[in-house]
């Protein structure tokens, strides 16, 4: 589901989905998680 391009995607507290983020600094709080995928295919999880 990710685009493998650096895109971060942020989470739907209510699981809906995944929203593309392509400001890396952006976070809500009407978002659980922001998950970042690197270009090699890696991701990571941040808490909001």
């Amino acid at each position: 589901m990710y685009a493998n391009d650096g895109v971060i995607y942020r989470i739907n507290v209510d699981g809906s989905g995944q929203t593309p983020i392509y400001d890396g600094n952006y976070r809500s709080f009407y978002f659980e998680k922001i998950i970042a995928e690197t270009r090699d295919g890696k991701t990571e999880e941040f808490d909001k």
